[in-house]
């Protein structure tokens, strides 16, 4: 149920409310200012993101604006962008964020280390759970139930698994309840099941993370066969 107020407010601060009609679903003053009281309150939390770019161009990051909306639906206080020659082009659509534009840090690497390697490079911000998100997919997933499903499992490493007809499959995955039980990248066999490209991890796997190397190659065929990888499905 929602309460009509009044309430007076500086000019100046007032314009800077009117900047956030029209992102992330907001139409008007009233909802406007609805978003904010309800940042300044989801504040605390401790749910951070990586987001993962490489070799990206403006057509890639066109889909940014609504992974940003995603990820503040799932009170994440903080984004963290990494990569080594994009960088610079995530950084001018952050900017255009009106909350990750204070609430980001931006990490390029002097070489390209693999997505092993980039989580690895931001290791030193993250403690608690957190997301990690690669550029180059659009998709729409509720980042927020996700993370209560992660929660749920009491899983180190959760992967956004979805199904797909039809497209340019690259991966070999096989689900048994709610764990993943194989998976392999780009070896010629595929399955109508397909990594989405978004998980959720537990600050412990950092330790099992080298500077350099592949997740898809590297990490998840061993996690897989260890019981440490669970599948969240999701269709859309």
């Amino acid at each position: 149920m929602k309460e009509k107020i009044s309430a007076s407010v500086e000019e100046g601060l007032l314009k800077q409310l009117d900047t956030l009609i029209g992102a992330h679903g907001i139409r008007n003053r009233s909802q406007a200012l609805e978003h904010v009281i309800s940042l300044h309150f989801k504040q605390d939390s401790t749910l951070k993101a990586v987001l993962i770019g490489s070799n990206l161009s403006k057509k890639n990051v066109a889909h940014l604006p609504n992974l940003l909306k995603r990820l503040h639906e799932a009170h994440v206080s903080e984004i963290i962008i990494a990569g080594f020659n994009t960088v610079e082009l995530i950084y001018e659509q952050v900017q255009k964020d009106p909350f990750y534009a204070q609430h980001s840090t931006f990490l390029k690497e002097a070489s390209p280390a693999g997505t092993a390697g980039v989580l690895k490079l931001a290791a030193h911000y993250l403690s608690e759970t957190f997301v990690v998100c690669y550029l180059d997919v659009d998709l729409d997933l509720d980042v927020q139930a996700m993370h209560a499903f992660h929660q749920q499992t009491k899983s180190v490493a959760t992967m956004a698994v979805t199904h797909v007809e039809q497209g340019k499959l690259t991966d070999y995955i096989r689900v048994g309840g709610n764990k993943i039980t194989e998976f392999q990248y780009d070896t010629g066999r595929t399955t109508k099941l397909q990594n989405a490209g978004l998980y959720m991890f537990e600050p412990a796997i950092l330790e099992e993370i080298s500077s350099k190397g592949s997740l898809e190659n590297d990490y998840f065929p061993a996690w897989a066969k260890e019981g440490k990888l669970t599948a969240y499905l999701f269709d859309s």
